[in-house]
């Protein structure tokens, strides 16, 4: 009954760990990733999703007339035929960050009016294929500062959340566990002042085995594992 009110109001949402595969009226299609909840809009002249958070590929169906609008924090990404993916990290303080991976056709990335202070680029930008575009906040500005990062990444890497699976390489244990907690709602944690942040993690990994994965780099790195009120933390190893 819940899955059918959300259908009528064109809110969908994902559970931490798990994914869906929505087919729009229009032939477009949207996998969402884990921890995810947008709104879809459709009108006569526009065809808008609203991201709150999480991560969502997007397959675009053509309609010159009626553009694709992925709304994100103060961002619009527009798109008429293509297929792009968009994160929101809806973080504390000035963690925030927004990230548009183009895999294929073209996209804009500009202000929405009135956007004020949120993450958007101070000028549309035009990706093409392969392109990424990484919105987050300056951690050195004093004043609200937004930093534009636009690199190319593997891209079968950066979407291996496609098949439930994680890529690293050579992240930080720090940044890899985060990404690992995504998923997952047994959470890992590193035993403070042992320096295991920077510490390497390379190799790919299931979405959701929280378990597989810290005992991965247990074993890699020499630490162990243990439990603590439902958490598993990483110590250096005796």
């Amino acid at each position: 009954m819940l899955v059918q009110q959300w259908r009528e109001q064109g809110v969908y949402a994902t559970a931490v760990g798990e994914q869906r595969s929505i087919l729009l009226d229009d032939g477009s299609r949207m996998l969402l990733n884990t921890d995810t909840h947008l709104r879809v809009d459709f009108d006569a002249k526009r065809r808008t999703v609203e991201v709150r958070g999480g991560e969502a590929l997007f397959e675009v169906a053509k309609d010159p007339g009626r553009p694709f609008v992925v709304r994100v924090a103060g961002s619009e990404v527009i798109a008429v035929g293509t297929a792009f993916s968009v994160r929101f990290v809806d973080g504390p303080k000035r963690e925030d960050a927004v990230v548009v991976t183009l895999i294929e056709g073209q996209v804009n990335v500009r202000p929405t009016v009135g956007g004020g202070d949120a993450l958007a680029p101070k000028q549309a930008v035009t990706l093409k294929p392969g392109d990424r575009l990484t919105l987050d906040h300056r951690p050195s500005a004093n004043a609200p500062a937004v930093e534009s990062k636009l690199d190319r990444p593997d891209i079968e890497r950066a979407m291996a959340w496609k098949h439930n699976e994680i890529a690293f390489q050579a992240t930080p244990l720090a940044a890899a566990i985060d990404e690992i907690n995504r998923y997952s709602r047994t959470q890992i944690t590193l035993s403070k002042g042992m320096g295991l942040e920077q510490l390497d993690v390379s190799g790919v990994f299931k979405t959701g085995d929280s378990v597989a994965f810290a005992n991965a780099v247990a074993m890699l790195h020499g630490l162990k594992v243990r439990e603590v009120d439902g958490r598993l933390e990483l110590e250096k190893g005796g």
